[in-house]
Order: C-alpha cells, then structure tokens, then sequence
C-alpha cells in the first residue's frame, strides 16, 4: 500500500495523460508495429511514478474517449480494436510487475518463515543450554561438596598422621636413648671382667665373655642408627640450601680411616647444591658410602663413584655406584625394609637399617631411588631430585 506522501498528484496525472493519449494516437494512425514501444515506455514511467492499475484504465478510458469522437462509425470498431492491443502492451508491463512483486512476496514471506524456525530454533537450543548450564552447575555444586568433605577428611587424616609420627619419632628416641644408657653399662662391666679376671678364667668362659662384648657392641650400633632413624622422622621442614659437594668432602673425612684400611677410593664429581635437610642428606650419603665400604668383594679394594647426571626429561640424578658384591634381584625389593639383613651379622656387621634410613630420608625429600646391582658387578644407587630443589 502507497502512503500518502507517495501518491501522484493531479498535475502528474494529467502529464501522464497527455502523454498517454499522445502514444495512442502515434499508434493508431501508424502501421508500424514498432510504434507499440511507446506503451511500453509510457509503462515504465508509469510504474516508476507508481501510477496505480485503476488510474491507468482511467486514462485510457479518456484517451480512447476524445479518439473516437474524431471518427466515423465505420472506423470505431478498426479503431476500438487497436486500442485494445495497445491497452494491453501497456498492461501487459504492469502485469510482470505484479508477478515479479508476488514472487518477491512470496520469497520475502518464505524467508520470513524459514527467520522464525530459525529463531525459533535458537530459543530452544538457549533453553536447552540454560538446562543443561542449570544441570552442570548442580552436578559442580555435589562435587565441590563432595570434594571438600574428602579434603577435610584428607586434612583431618594427615593430621593425625604427622601427630603420629612425632609421638612414633619421640617414642623410639626415647626407647633408644634409655635402652643406650644400660647397655653402656653392661658393656663396661663385661669390658672389666674381661680385663680383671680374664686371666683367671678357663678357655670356655673367655669365649662366652667374648661373644657378650660383641652382642653388645651389636646392640650399641642398633641403638644407635634406631636413634638415628627417630631423627628423620621428626626433620621433614628444616630444609635450607646446602652444598652437597661438601658434604660428601666432610663424609670422605669421616671414612678416611675405613677407605685406607682397605686401600679403597672414592670419586666425588661435581655435585650441586640442594634444597634439603642437612642433617637428612648426610646420613642418607653416609650410608651409602659406609655400604660400599662395607660390602666389598675379597681381594678388591672398594671404588665408590658419586657423580650427577641430567636426563633427557630435564631432571638431576646423583648416583653412587660401587664395585661391590652387588645385590641379587630377588634381593633388591628387600634392601629398603627396616632390620632386613641379606647376610650374617659375623659376614657383615651392621643393624640392617642403614638403607631403611636412606629410603627414608628420600621419602621426605619427595626423591625417588632405585637400583641397579648384578652379583659380583656392584651396584649403582640413583636418587632423581625434584628440579625445584636445585637452586
């Protein structure tokens, strides 16, 4: 529908008529059918100046009007027959108006349809989002319920746990500590029968005397690396920067005597500086060495290495690698246990917690060791460090 605004005026209206009436007559006096452009260009303009269908009848109505009031009655009916081919080349354009303009209505009616079952469509799947937006928050909120009563529970359990190994570490020291003091005792009593009255005492009871001392020098070094034992477990946070290169110069010092005696060696390689218990880190390295001092093979001088190597993950390895008598596979889940021996007290002294204590200290460290040994080929002991503790 035109709006007002848009509407032809009066005087529009007659210009269209005189033009109208103008081509009608070219025509009907003409025998040139060419002459029809004129309607179609009358037409066109007509369109474009939107001239309605009706307004056109009306001034072909005019036009044909004063025509046949200029002619005889035998020349109306040629005259009305020409008019009537003119009338319809003129509307013949405003026809394929109208087709184009309901086709375009048709289109523009098919896309206004095809836009809502689309937007339609984005309001279901808005729906269904927000659904399922509602349903995951839901399943979050249970989770995060669920997540948090399992870390309070987790906190409540660790805090038990590290109450319990304070009392376990406060337990043991004090056992050991009080069991030390008598056991010192006995030693330097059978230390005084010995001296006093050894000479006096049959071949048999020197024995017996003998094997006592030696039991108790046993239970001195078991005291002894328990105590130790009861103090990793209480040393888990004091960890500061520390050099290990000179701590394993301190240990070398401390084994001199033991190495010369059995005209052994140990190689120190470059070793970084660590993050770590100080205390911890040497007894760890202290057994180690002690170990591969220890577990020699008859007629080899032990060879301890201590040297670094970076993986290709990036990560720091220190390793201590010996050429002892090395440990059999069955063995190596076994090495690591508290109080576990692989051989005889008289073969091999020691209290079997030497490695239990290494394993230890690197359980506090968050360090991983593992093991490689063949009998007879030595062993190698790598720890994996965490690269946050290297500084």
């Amino acid at each position: 529908m035109i709006n007002s605004a848009d509407e032809i005026t009066e005087t529009e209206i007659s210009d269209f008529g005189a033009f109208y009436s103008g081509a009608l007559r070219k025509y009907l006096v003409s025998q040139d059918e060419d002459v029809l452009d004129s309607a179609h260009l009358f037409s066109r303009s007509a369109l474009g100046k939107r001239l309605t269908f009706s307004e056109l009848a009306s001034l072909h109505h005019r036009a044909c009007v004063a025509v046949l009031e200029t002619v005889s009655a035998a020349e109306t009916r040629q005259m009305v027959a020409r008019m009537e081919v003119f009338f319809l080349e003129v509307a013949a354009v405003y026809d394929m108006a109208l087709k184009g303009y309901r086709q375009n209505l048709e289109q523009l009616h098919r896309e206004i349809e095809e836009r809502r079952k689309a937007e339609q469509e984005l309001r279901n799947v808005t729906v269904e989002l927000a659904r399922q937006r509602d349903q995951l928050d839901d399943q979050v909120r249970a989770r995060t319920q669920e997540l948090e009563v399992q870390s309070n529970k987790l906190r409540r359990q660790n805090a038990r746990l590290v109450q319990t190994n304070l009392e376990q570490s406060d337990f043991t020291y004090a056992i050991s500590h009080d069991l030390k003091s008598p056991n010192n005792t006995i030693r330097m009593i059978l230390q005084i029968l010995a001296q006093d009255y050894g000479s006096s005492l049959d071949e048999e009871a020197r024995s017996l005397l003998t094997a006592a001392l030696e039991t108790a020098d046993r239970m001195i070094k078991i005291i002894e690396d328990v105590l130790k034992y009861s103090q990793t477990l209480g040393d888990e946070t004091r960890h500061e920067t520390v050099s290990l290169a000179k701590t394993l110069q301190t240990i070398a010092e401390d084994t001199k005597a033991d190495l010369l005696s059995n005209k052994g060696q140990l190689d120190l390689a470059d070793l970084p500086d660590l993050i770590c218990s100080p205390m911890q880190v040497r007894i760890m390295f202290q057994n180690f060495i002690s170990n591969a001092i220890k577990f020699r093979r008859d007629g080899v001088a032990p060879r301890i290495e201590v040297f670094t190597e970076v993986q290709d993950d990036g990560g720091t390895d220190i390793v201590v690698r010996d050429n002892g008598i090395g440990i059999a596979e069955e063995h190596k889940a076994r090495i690591f246990g508290l109080f576990q021996r692989l051989h005889t007290y008289d073969v091999y002294p020691g209290s079997g917690l030497g490695l239990a204590l290494c394993q230890r200290v690197a359980s506090n460290h968050g360090w991983n060791i593992s093991i490689t040994s063949k009998p007879g080929l030595g062993s190698s002991f790598r720890i994996s460090i965490n690269p946050e503790q290297l500084p």
